[in-house]
């Protein structure tokens, strides 16, 4: 099978699973009140990571990678 294929076949799958959780989360946004909304914005907001939580993200980005030069 093609490299490209697959690659293209990989990031089509992460953006279609990105897009179900955000299509959630919008719904499930418009199902609360706006004091209940505050509280969970408040929860998002950003804690340093630990190098487990890093590795992982890079992890993540490089999953990522479609091997393109920049």
């Amino acid at each position: 099978m093609d490299i490209e294929l697959i690659k293209q076949r990989h990031l089509y799958k992460m953006h279609h699973k990105i897009k179900l959780q955000l299509d959630a989360i919008c719904q499930e946004a418009g199902d609360m009140n706006v004091e209940e909304f505050m509280q969970v914005y408040e929860s998002l907001k950003p804690t340093p990571m630990s190098g487990i939580d890093r590795n992982f993200q890079e992890d993540m980005i490089n999953d990522m990678d479609m091997g393109q030069d920049y």
